[in-house]
């Protein structure tokens, strides 16, 4: 037979694929959607097919139809052994059409080829019209066969993987899959059950209680903060905490304190919600609790907890108001670039919003800020953690990798091929390497971090031939995830292999030694695994790192995020320099020590002399997609280099070919625009806060009532950009004569810059009392416009440099008695005479020095602060920082200790009779001008923590002023 029609309905394609599958043993299908019902028609059939190797699955994201929960139903045929794998039709925007089943038993002579139209669905198989044509020819069927391997090798082909699953489950919206609407009524509905799982609330297995005395340190002073910070008009933030400081309690204990009607807790992890739902539990017990995931959706309860996958969907929003939580907290907000989470964030409206996630690095934090009103709220990572007493000490190893040469596997975009990667990975030379190294620094319990599930078993299977207890746990694996941490616990097992189930929302106080042997091609993961060890428990004195450090570049983000510093070349160079001359910042008790073939891989890499154009194409090869001008500025270069020679940024990017069509056809009419709004002056940030509002109302023209209001409310919702606020109107809310002169405040500058002609093209207008664009856009154009003009202004904020409003430093009078110059301001030689000191004591050296000084013989000692310490954007809450207007934390030296002089002075002052006074300025200089020290007076020693350096609690005798307070607690 040549070939024959295979016509649906006429047909059951099902019933044809599944004795073919019988007769096999050797199938590929390729098809561009995967719906589960369609799976579930053939699934028993593939699953009892064998041999498993020879079964090939691609299908792809193609428009956001192939369902996430059939492709994690595929992930069980991969861990059977079949190779299922993934077209980035998204990512590479090369669409993905194909629709064949091919069959083959060379024994039997048995050869099928099925081409037509029917993707792998319920109605494709059996109700709707589809034409397929079936073919027995071999030339047919290698030639098929040639196109298969092309598509294998092609770089938007993935292995599938849950993280794959996960990022795809975050853009994939069900309402607006035309074609699943299809498939549901052809086919019988078995439930949203995303997740497999049973209901939380209704498991057989009792959540572990999370033990909780009283809130630490770092939990004290961010309730502090966030409570202050309210006060101030702030109604979002981000929090960042390392793992094991304890985000969760500390958003049970503010949610608590706010007191609200009801919240929403959003997370992507069923453990984190388990763990989540019980701390809240232990707070507020008489609060009514709901999950909202899967096939249960409760909407009434007053605590809602809630998996993105289920909520993050339009028609899940669509069930309740937009300020129907009062209170709202994301966690792991590093995830919130994807589609699921922004369109929660951007939907709801709630009194307070809150983000945690325990990532450190501005790299990862620069685009998810934009959702929390660029508001970094407050800040203590890994290090700061062991610092202050409340993380393990660490002994860090960087193991040359030697037996791997990571530059000859497969890149795929984003990462590198699994199959290749576990198949270097998985050699004996490497695995008795590895066994060496653990046997040479392993404590008692390990968790080894593999790349794949084969690596995990295989590493597994070699440590139990050597005779030690190993496991390998992952989502196919026999042994459960609870028993085996159960078994590490109480020492039945010695080391535990996982790929990435251990990342988050798990503690594992117990593990003192981690080994890492896969490369992350992320910060965020290698700091999760490297904080599963930090947990301090009884006996444990550190925790023991294994690294294995290869020759790629993805290796060099482990140093990056370890030490908190931005991946370019002169910042690993610095970092270089530390390491050899031992200048590390690392708390006292914490080693680092690298392989000199990792310190001469890092130092070739510092040597490198990079062009912006290489730097982009490097960024867009790592990421998956261009930079925006956001993340060039700040990991990249100066947009005024690329201007250079590309005349904009635009056209650069479309240059490097990273413009769609709509996009390129704006930036063809608009050249001029976006060149405006790239380069126009901007003495404070004003304009872009009228464009920031403007964007928010959809780019209509908008009553300048409404935009005065409107760009006074986003001034006051920030931290920093509040600064530049003129001092009349740092006030929480405005009367209506305030407001009137706001209005002609604002009315004359930004709005009357941005209008006027003459100085500068009017790009905008005021008509009627209302602003709006001058340029004609057309219907089709104006989300891709939208776009383009929103990464400007994103751009411009994130470049821009405040320039702070100092009138609220007001000059002292040092022949006044100094208790009468409270918040008066005073260069640091003029405090001795202000004090009206003689001798020793006068001494301007005394003050010269350090921020803590002790004069000789007087009952007085000093500390003088400067809160921003650095001409770089604030990015966080530095170690000396306001919690409230009474309450003040200061970070000593590192050469301070608890019983060290300078130390014993601060904590007895009171017993000594040697009073404090806190001298504080903003930042250091403004415009080349020095800035004078604002005395806030008598301070008293609270609590201490920490040792070399040492961090102290302080209260202070007279509260901030008003003025002061708008000051000095927005940094």
């Amino acid at each position: 037979m040549a070939s024959k029609l295979i016509d649906i309905p006429n047909h059951q394609l099902d019933s044809l694929l599944n004795e073919y599958i019988k007769k096999s043993d050797k199938i590929t299908i390729i098809v561009s959607f995967v719906f589960e019902s369609g799976l579930n028609l053939i699934f028993k059939s593939l699953k009892e097919f064998s041999p498993k190797h020879n079964l090939r699955i691609i299908t792809s994201n193609y428009l956001k139809s192939t369902e996430p929960k059939a492709l994690r139903k595929l992930l069980e045929l991969q861990a059977m052994g079949a190779k299922v794998l993934l077209f980035d039709s998204l990512g590479s925007k090369q669409n993905f059409h194909i629709k064949s089943y091919c069959f083959a038993n060379s024994s039997d002579l048995f050869l099928k080829s099925i081409v037509g139209s029917s993707n792998l669905s319920f109605g494709a198989f059996k109700g709707s019209f589809e034409f397929n044509v079936e073919t027995e020819d071999e030339a047919f069927a290698e030639d098929l066969d040639r196109r298969v391997v092309e598509i294998l090798s092609h770089s938007a082909t993935l292995e599938l993987s849950e993280g794959l699953i996960e990022e795809y489950e975050c853009l994939y919206e069900e309402n607006n899959n035309v074609f699943l609407s299809s498939e549901k009524s052809d086919s019988v509905d078995d439930g949203d059950t995303e997740f497999e799982s049973p209901d939380l609330f209704d498991s057989a297995e009792p959540i572990e209680v999370i033990p909780y005395k009283e809130p630490n340190v770092v939990q004290k002073d961010a309730l502090e903060i966030l409570d202050s910070d309210r006060k101030l008009g702030i109604k979002k933030g981000l929090v960042v905490m390392a793992t094991g400081l304890g985000k969760t309690i500390l958003a049970a204990l503010d949610v608590q304190s706010f007191n609200p009607k009801r919240i929403l807790f959003v997370a992507h992890r069923q453990e984190i919600l388990a763990q989540s739902i019980n701390a809240f539990k232990l707070f507020m017990p008489n609060k009514s609790y709901g999950l909202y995931q899967g096939g249960s959706r409760p909407t009434e309860c007053e605590f809602l907890f809630a998996m993105i996958q289920t909520l993050g969907k339009k028609d899940h929003l669509s069930n309740f108001e937009k300020d129907h939580f009062d209170y709202i907290v994301v966690d792991e907000f590093h995830h919130v670039g994807a589609r699921g989470y922004r369109g929660l964030v951007e939907y709801f409206e709630p009194k307070f919003f809150l983000g945690l996630t325990a990532t450190p690095s501005r790299n990862d934090n620069i685009d998810i800020l934009q959702y929390c009103g660029n508001n970094l709220l407050y800040k203590k990572d890994l290090i700061d953690g062991i610092k202050l007493d409340l993380l393990s000490l660490f002994d860090y190893r960087g193991i040359n990798d030697k037996h791997v040469d990571y530059a000859r596997i497969s890149w795929r975009g984003k990462r590198f091929d699994e199959e290749d990667l576990t198949r270097n990975l998985n050699t004996m030379k490497r695995a008795e390497y590895v066994f060496e190294n653990w046997m040479k620094y392993k404590q008692t319990r390990t968790l080894g971090f593999c790349a794949s599930i084969k690596h995990s078993d295989f590493m597994a299977e070699y440590f139990s031939k050597k005779g030690v207890k190993a496991v390998s746990v992952h989502s196919k694996s026999s042994v459960n995830r609870d028993d085996a941490l159960k078994q590490l616990k109480i020492r039945e097992i010695d080391i535990l292999f996982s790929v990435d189930l251990f990342n988050e929302g798990i503690d594992l106080p117990a593990v003192d030694t981690i080994m890492m042997l896969r490369p992350t091609e992320s910060k965020i993961i290698f700091l999760q695994q490297f904080g599963r060890g930090l947990r301090k428990a009884t006996g444990k004195k550190l925790v023991r790192v294994i690294d294995f450090i290869g020759n790629h570049k993805t290796f060099l983000e482990k140093p990056a995020a370890l030490f908190d510093f931005e991946l370019n070349a002169s910042s690993m160079k610095e970092f270089v320099e530390k390491y050899n001359t031992r200048k590390l910042d690392l708390p006292k008790g914490c080693s680092v020590f690298y392989d000199p073939e990792a310190i001469e891989f890092f130092e070739d890499y510092s040597r490198k002399r990079q062009d912006f154009v290489q730097l982009y194409k490097e960024y867009r090869e790592d990421k998956g997609e261009r930079p925006s001008a956001s993340q060039f500025y700040q990991f990249i270069g100066k947009l005024s280099n690329v201007r250079a020679g590309y005349n904009s940024w635009y056209k650069f990017i479309d240059a490097m070919q990273d413009l769609d069509e709509l996009e390129a056809e704006c930036v063809g009419l608009y050249t001029e625009f976006f060149l405006y709004l790239e380069k126009t002056s901007m003495t404070k940030c004003f304009k872009m806060v009228v464009l920031a509002v403007w964007i928010e109302n959809t780019m209509k023209a908008i009553p300048i009532d409404e935009l005065c209001k409107k760009s006074f409310e986003y001034l006051r919702g920030t931290t920093n950009l509040w600064n530049e606020t003129a001092s009349e109107f740092k006030k929480d809310t405005l009367s209506d004569e305030e407001f009137a002169s706001w209005k002609r405040y604002w009315s004359s500058n930004p709005l009357d810059a941005l209008t006027a002609k003459g100085r500068e093209t009017a790009y905008f207008k005021l008509n009627e009392d209302e602003f709006s664009l001058s340029l004609e856009i057309p219907e089709k154009s104006k989300p891709a416009f939208k776009k383009l003009v929103k990464e400007l202004v994103d751009y411009r904020f994130v470049s821009y440099k405040i320039r702070f409003d100092l009138s609220y430093v007001e000059v002292g009078d040092i022949e006044q008695p100094f208790h009468t110059q409270i918040h008066k301001a005073f260069v640091k030689t003029d405090v001795p005479k202000l004090f009206k000191f003689s001798g020793a004591a006068a001494s301007p050296g005394v003050y010269k020095m350090f921020g803590h000084a002790r004069p000789p013989e007087v009952p007085h000692q000093f500390i003088y602060i400067t809160l921003i310490k650095s001409d770089m954007e604030k990015d966080h809450r530095y170690n000396d920082y306001f919690k409230s207007d009474i309450h003040f934390h200061w970070q000593s030296r590192n050469t301070t200790t608890q019983s060290s002089d300078p130390g014993l002075d601060i904590i007895n002052h009171e017993n000594i009779k040697k009073d404090i006074h806190l001298f504080v300025r903003k930042v250091k200089q403004v415009e080349g001008r020095t800035l004078p020290f604002t005395y806030c007076g008598k301070i008293k020693f609270l609590d201490v923590s920490g040792n070399g350096p040492i961090n102290v609690n302080f209260e202070l005798e007279t509260p901030l002023s008003e003025r002061l307070k708008q000051e000095f607690l927005r940094v």
